[in-house]
């Protein structure tokens, strides 16, 4: 729930907000003006909306409590301003304010929450976590401006949501249907499957969640350098792509190949042996991941160049496609159809994303690939011949004959450490 209200409170705002503090010379404070006001009036929308709806259809006063309490975090969100960093590429700050929020949420679970009545305390430290960010972010931005920033006056800067909204919402829209396809194969399975395939598919899901960090990467790292890119010389947005992919597949192609081999153990070892039927879904997702991964490149370069309709429009036709796929797939052939009716519907995605990217850019995916593949395979390789060897020692193995190959092919140089490092710092 709270994940929907946060889209709804942000329907591709911070996306826009980013793509337009990194792309011109724009008035910093009626940016952040114009964001800000309308993610509280949204935030607020959603919080009466939710509050409303739990009230009326949950029974259990807890769980009524829990869900209203962690809606109420929909307002410091709103105050959140790390789009803001993001676009001006200082990922070092948005760092530094979530890792001290986090330690202070941690500390206070740690220490409050003994016993299972105390579950209420959980969305409260949430809240605290999150207005602490929002916090430090916004004494940052004042700091950096030397005190000379003043918000502008809220009826002033209303004059803007109308653009706001009229760029942002397809984005929304993307982020809705998205978000669905995520969740919808478990419904699926509820109604279709067994207990057992509920809990193999679930498994295998959230361990692809976890690896899609790398999408996430992808955006806080490399979106608004593509807007920004676009903005000063378009000319030279190819090559700028081309490097990003290339990254982008040292990191995924590895994990893509490593994971599909080591899947029994690795799932055994992260759920026990109860789960190890999940490992054939994982292998599957993890094209899933891969393709998820190389859409989001695309999708932001069309986003960057202004097209987030055509942007929106894709995701949406194509989301509709997988739903109505889904059916007769989960249907017939449980998680596995699940699993392939995902993976494949993301491929669809990621081609016409790829093929809308291509009228504004050449990315030469091909040529980005080559080297990353080669080291993959190769310590896939690796990994087969040394099947009983155990977890621990097979990742080792992977991980530095999957460098020794990068070193020995120059699938990485002295200068892509060096833009790395200026975009991590």
């Amino acid at each position: 729930m709270f994940s929907y209200g946060l889209i709804f409170t942000s329907p591709g705002l911070h996306i826009i907000g980013t793509r337009t503090v990194s792309q011109v010379s724009t008035d910093d404070k009626t940016i952040v003006t114009q964001i800000t006001s309308l993610r509280i009036v949204l935030s607020l929308i959603a919080i009466v909306s939710i509050a409303f709806g739990t009230w009326w259809y949950v029974n259990d006063m807890a769980i009524r409590l829990t869900v209203i309490l962690y809606s109420v975090s929909l307002i410091p969100f709103a105050f959140q301003i790390a789009w803001y960093f993001q676009g001006k590429q200082r990922v070092g700050v948005i760092g530094l304010c979530q890792s001290l929020s986090l330690i202070i949420y941690v500390v206070i679970v740690l220490f409050s929450v003994t016993t299972p009545a105390d579950v209420l305390i959980v969305p409260i430290a949430f809240l605290i976590n999150n207005t602490v960010n929002s916090a430090l972010l916004f004494v940052i931005f004042f700091k950096r401006k030397k005190s000379t920033t003043e918000i502008s006056p809220v009826l002033d800067s209303v004059n803007g949501w109308k653009g706001l909204l009229h760029q942002s919402l397809p984005v929304g829209a993307a982020s809705i249907a998205g978000q669905f396809i995520l969740n919808f194969p478990i419904i699926l399975l509820g109604a279709f499957g067994a207990s057992s395939d509920i809990g193999n598919f679930s498994a295998a899901s959230k361990l692809i969640f976890f690896l899609l960090v790398v999408d996430r990467a992808i955006y806080v790292l490399f979106y608004p350098l593509v807007a920004q890119t676009f903005a000063a010389d378009p000319s030279r947005l190819g090559n700028q792509v081309h490097r990003i992919l290339g990254y982008l597949l040292l990191a995924s192609l590895p994990i893509c190949v490593g994971g599909y081999v080591l899947s029994r153990p690795l799932i055994v070892f992260l759920f026990g042996p109860q789960y190890e039927g999940s490992s054939s879904f994982f292998q599957i997702l993890l094209f899933y991941f891969l393709f998820t991964v190389l859409n989001s490149i695309f999708a932001y370069v069309v986003i960057a160049v202004g097209k987030e309709r055509r942007y929106s429009t894709i995701i949406v036709a194509v989301s509709s496609l997988v739903l109505i796929c889904l059916l007769p797939l989960t249907y017939y052939w449980k998680g596995v159809g699940g699993a392939w009716g995902m993976a494949g519907g993301e491929l669809l995605m990621m081609t016409l994303m790829y093929f809308e990217c291509s009228k504004s850019i050449s990315p030469r995916l091909a040529d980005a690939a080559m080297k990353p593949l080669v080291c993959s395979l190769l310590m896939g390789a690796i990994l087969l011949t040394f099947p009983h060897i155990g977890l621990a020692l097979s990742l080792t193995l992977g991980i530095l004959s999957y460098f020794l190959c990068l070193i020995l092919l120059k699938g990485i140089t002295k200068e892509d450490l060096i833009f790395l490092r200026e975009r991590l710092i």
